[in-house]
């Protein structure tokens, strides 16, 4: 994979609440982990994203693009673009003092049993208004129609 150096980072908190699988759709649990934001990421040769990096439950690296809705995991020090992922939505709100993304995803994970289930989670990131970046943040999140 190819990444050119994005323009910026900005650093947050993110809250993920798992939801569960289809084959047990009623355990859930939620976490509180740091995300990144980066700005015009390019990844495998696609246009440049806004992109969330953060982690799951079971520790392992997401990458959620806001603009192009795809979903990538990091697998072997790569990251994976997962075809079977299904972006559910994202909203992005803001108030006096900071920045909020909401949103829900999936993805078919396949197990080392033989078969596949189809994990369920849902995120509030959050971001500091008043860091350096956030400001040229909402101005490329506004030109990009976003918010």
């Amino acid at each position: 994979m190819r990444i050119r150096h994005p323009s910026y980072r900005v650093n947050g908190k993110i809250i993920i609440e798992y939801k569960g699988t289809n084959i047990n759709p009623f355990y859930c649990s939620s976490s509180i982990e740091n995300v990144v934001l980066y700005s015009r990421l390019e990844i495998y040769h696609s246009t440049n994203d806004f992109v969330l990096e953060f982690k799951i439950q079971d520790g392992t690296k997401v990458r959620y693009c806001v603009s192009s809705k795809n979903i990538y995991l990091e697998e072997n020090n790569d990251w994976v673009f997962f075809e079977e992922s299904k972006f559910i939505k994202c909203e992005i709100l803001q108030n006096d003092g900071s920045i909020y993304f909401l949103g829900c995803f999936s993805f078919i994970k396949f197990l080392d049993l033989g078969f596949a289930i189809n994990e369920t989670y849902s995120f509030t990131a959050f971001f500091d208004k008043n860091s350096n970046f956030t400001g040229s943040l909402i101005k490329e999140l506004s030109h990009a129609k976003l918010i």
